[in-house]
Parts: structure tokens; sequence; C-alpha cells
């Protein structure tokens, strides 16, 4: 399986895609900061489904299930 890494420069890329969508400044700040946020979290390169698992369940410890979704989608 190919390797994935979300780099700055695919950050700044997925942010001029959210702009070229008319998203509002608070949505693209929004969708950024989650994006981060998982990034903070794995702290590493090969993420597998259990990870992905573990930072659901850290997330519905703080936050509600529509909040929840909106982060991991």
């Amino acid at each position: 399986m190919p390797s994935r890494i979300i780099t700055n420069g695919l950050i700044e890329k997925f942010r001029l895609y959210l702009y070229k969508e008319e998203r509002s400044e608070n949505a693209i700040e929004k969708y950024i900061r989650d994006i981060q946020s998982f990034i903070k979290f794995i702290d590493k390169t090969d993420l597998q489904k259990a990870e992905m698992l573990d930072y659901k369940r850290k997330l519905c410890e703080s936050y509600a299930p529509r909040n929840v979704n909106s982060m991991l989608s």
C-alpha cells in the first residue's frame, strides 16, 4: 500500500481548495485545525485502523457526536 503523509504543502493545497469552493473563512480555519489536531494525535506516518478508532474515541470524550463526525470527515 502506498505511503500517505500529510505535509504542510498538502494542508495549504487543501486550504486553497476550500477557498476556491467558497467556504467561509471560519469553516476553512476549522478544517485546518481539525487536520492539525489529527496529525498531533497520530504523531506517526503508518496509520492503521486501530489508531483511527482510538482518535475517534478520544474525540467522543470531549465532543458531541455531530462534532466528532464533522471532525473526522
